[in-house]
């Protein structure tokens, strides 16, 4: 039986993989308005990958349509997977600047598309562990000071239930351990 991440690497066009800096992944918000464009995300034996991509025209969805029926062509602006103590993990995350609203939708969107994923690999034997989603907002406070930078790492808050699934948001990080994420979860 193969890993997670090795079956996701054989499978996701390069095109949609995410950067890497050094030893982290990037998740990078395409909005030029933004506040908050990018997060650093690191893990040992994870993958990265995004349907959110500045070199694929819109939307992901080839076959449908641009304008088609509200939050059909919704999609975060990355997807990491990773196993952690034989259980496979699926962490959808979504930058923010200060209104996070439609996060937690939008969220729950990408997941649905992981469950499936999930689904069909274990259908044909691929993914035979047993499978968390999570979904992470990070998003930029609307406080005027400054972020004060310390060598102390921030906690992950608790994660909230939406739709079932365990929602994080993060504020004012830059940079973010996965396996912190999947074990608050």
């Amino acid at each position: 039986m193969a890993e997670i991440t090795s079956i996701f690497q054989s499978s996701i066009e390069a095109d949609y993989v995410l950067k890497k800096e050094n030893a982290f992944w990037v998740v990078e918000e395409t909005n030029p308005n933004t506040k908050n464009p990018k997060l650093l995300v690191n893990g040992s034996g994870i993958f990265g990958f995004s349907l959110d991509c500045t070199t694929v025209s819109k939307p992901a969805w080839k076959f449908i349509k641009t304008n088609a029926v509200s939050g059909l062509n919704s999609v975060c602006d990355g997807i990491f997977v990773t196993c952690i103590d034989s259980c496979d993990y699926f962490v959808a995350i979504d930058l923010k600047s200060t209104n996070s609203n439609g996060a937690p939708k939008q969220l729950v969107t990408s997941i649905r598309l992981c469950q499936w994923l999930y689904s069909v690999l274990n259908l044909h034997g691929h993914l035979d562990k047993p499978a968390k989603f999570i979904g992470v907002i990070s998003k930029i406070s609307q406080r005027a000071q400054t972020v004060k930078r310390t060598s102390v790492r921030k906690p992950i808050p608790d994660p909230v239930l939406y739709e079932e699934i365990p929602i994080i948001k993060l504020e004012n990080f830059q940079k973010v351990s996965l396996t912190d994420i999947c074990n608050k979860c």
